[in-house]
């Protein structure tokens, strides 16, 4: 998980400075899926994204603007990707 620790004047982007929240990042790559149970006990204060939003490329974003990762590269709802002979 991707982790940005600064006290609340130094958060960078749209991040913003909470306490006592998780201590792992919100990411698209998890969107849909629940956080692991360790970063549900460990609490931290520090610098993450507004609820109802996730960290890509070090910006929160919704759910909707979220792009897919295969392999490393971003890609847009509805791009067509290219795998080996198939198109995805």
């Amino acid at each position: 998980m991707y982790r940005l620790s600064f006290t609340a004047k130094e958060c960078e982007s749209n991040l913003v400075f909470r306490t006592a929240v998780p201590s792992c990042h919100r990411t698209c790559d998890y969107v849909h899926q629940d956080l692991p149970d360790t970063c549900l006990t460990q609490l931290q204060n520090w610098c993450t994204c507004p609820p109802g939003t996730y960290l890509q490329n070090g910006e929160c974003v919704t759910a909707e603007e979220c792009k897919c990762n295969l392999h490393g590269v971003l890609y847009d709802h509805g791009d067509i990707v290219p795998q080996k002979c198939n198109l995805w």
